[in-house]
């Protein structure tokens, strides 16, 4: 009987021992910095490009012994979600968080409490036209039928600061509100002349448009450029090749505003740095979540453009990158 009772004690050491030291995630708890038993990633909308890539870090994040789940969002609520605390991490455009820190529209007041974690993919500003608009430049647009996405969408915001540097507004064209898919679609049957999408390329709507219908990508030029940079720091010049589009032959000159990751800003330099190495050392996670995630590198990854990288975060990539 002594015996029996000497093995159970013993076997049940055992089973405590193994769950301090490995917990339910098969992470140790030492590894773990103090606060950070759960994850709250913030995407996008189901279909789009953002969920999959959230869904995916969450993953991550689970594997490694830390609680996680991807909430759906977008790129001006997320940004609400991490500054009041309501979300961990979360998907955003690069020019998003200087209209936050302003606290300009379609923000209601100043959210500042965000810094930088990530660059996940770039985006490129497409602004396409029927090739038989008689558009041959942005300034053309006026009074013109056109589709944008609606109002707090980084399209709608990228595309309102674009016009913005030419002296338009959007009430100078005719504009329809609208998804992306919609928008390519009205387009498609004449009933707008042109359509703008932020967006990484190439995306299925616009691939779909340029198969059925003869259209036209407007470039930016260079001036139009700086007045955008000078702006806000999250738009960056960007090129999108030749022959990303069915039948687009030459490259077009445009504006890029990278998808990153943030943070809160007041969250602890070990939290972000943890966040940070678990999100690198699974990096063909990401590199499998989705296509424009496919060449995803550290080094990528730690260009972080339109706000500042949070320290725990920089800590890490200078560790990595040895720089």
């Amino acid at each position: 009987m002594k015996k029996m009772v000497k093995r159970s004690l013993l076997a049940f050491s055992i089973i405590v021992l193994c769950v301090a030291l490995v917990g339910c995630g098969g992470a140790k708890e030492t590894d773990k910095p103090k606060g950070l038993t759960s994850i709250t990633v913030a995407t996008g909308s189901p279909g789009g490009s953002w969920f999959p890539i959230g869904a995916a870090i969450a993953e991550i994040f689970s594997n490694n012994g830390i609680k996680a789940n991807a909430e759906p969002g977008g790129g001006v609520s997320n940004v609400v979600m991490v500054s009041d605390g309501k979300a961990d991490i979360g998907l955003t455009n690069s020019m998003i968080p200087t209209e936050a820190f302003q606290g300009n529209k379609p923000f209601e007041k100043k959210y500042e409490n965000i810094a930088g974690l990530a660059f996940i993919f770039p985006n490129f500003q497409h602004v396409i036209v029927s090739a038989n608009s008689g558009v041959n430049d942005i300034i053309d647009l006026k009074g013109k039928p056109f589709a944008d996405q609606p109002v707090g969408t980084a399209t709608q915001m990228g595309f309102r600061d674009l016009l913005s540097t030419i002296g338009l507004t959007e009430s100078d064209l005719k504009m329809t509100y609208c998804s992306q898919q919609e928008g390519a679609e009205m387009l498609k049957d004449n009933h707008v002349i042109g359509m703008t999408a932020f967006t990484g390329p190439p995306t299925g709507a616009i691939t779909e448009l340029a198969t059925s219908k003869e259209i036209k990508f407007l470039d930016v030029s260079d001036e139009t450029m700086k007045k955008l940079n000078q702006k806000n720091s999250g738009y960056v010049r960007d090129i999108m090749p030749a022959n990303t589009y069915p039948k687009q032959t030459k490259e077009v000159k445009g504006v890029g505003s990278p998808t990153i990751l943030i943070v809160r800003k007041d969250m602890p330099d070990d939290q972000a740095y943890l966040i940070t190495k678990l999100l690198v050392e699974n990096i063909a996670k990401l590199n499998s979540a989705h296509n424009s995630l496919k060449s995803l590198t550290a080094e990528i990854m730690s260009q972080v453009s339109g706000l500042p990288i949070h320290p725990g975060a920089a800590k890490y990539y200078k560790e990595v990158l040895k720089k």
